[in-house]
């Protein structure tokens, strides 16, 4: 029984002075590894559109069309993303042509000025509650940055486009369209 004691405390301990002295058995097995586990998220991005075509008949010479919410002449533009460092939603025309065309020689001109105003043959866009109209930037330029975000938001994110359209006297009748593009990139 003394030697099956003695090979025991040679095992966890060592004596010493008549004493025994127990070391961690730590001591004896230091068989540790770290394993860091990593995982990429990929950002995803999406865009919807509240409708892919707007329109009003209601437009006479020396009048205007002013989108509002109760006559559905604006686009919203709803991006959701999980984007860490958010968004970017940005219009342009789908050509070198912003101007709204019935045919080759009759168009309605992209807004020059802020205002949309009757009398004056024009066109825009406005973004929310901004009062200033703008013209659609043409396919070659910059695109219009019209929302964006920093950092990244669980719900998504709506925007409204309002469209503004004047003619003068001398506008002829017909039916005036123009394509915009809108574009939500991740930041």
């Amino acid at each position: 029984m003394k030697k099956l004691a003695l090979k025991i405390l040679a095992l966890t301990g060592v004596i010493v002075g008549g004493s025994v002295l127990l070391l961690p058995l730590s001591t004896y097995a230091d068989n540790t590894a770290n394993v860091t586990v990593n995982v990429t998220v990929a950002a995803t991005i999406s865009l919807e559109l509240n409708t892919n075509s707007v329109s009003s008949s209601s437009l006479t010479t020396n009048g205007t069309v002013i989108g509002t919410d109760s006559n559905g002449f604006y686009t919203t533009a709803t991006v959701t993303t999980n984007s860490s460092t958010g968004y970017t939603l940005t219009l342009i025309d789908n050509d070198t042509n912003n101007a709204l065309v019935s045919s080759a020689t009759n168009n309605i001109p992209a807004t020059a000025s802020t205002t949309i105003t009757a009398g004056t043959s024009a066109w825009g866009y406005r973004v929310g509650s901004n009062t200033n109209w703008l013209a659609v930037p043409i396919s070659t330029g910059a695109a219009a940055t019209i929302a964006s975000s920093n950092s990244y938001s669980s719900s998504a994110q709506a925007t409204k486009i309002y469209y503004g359209v004047a003619s003068s006297s001398s506008q002829a009748a017909g039916t005036y369209t123009d394509t915009v593009v809108y574009t939500a990139t991740v930041r």
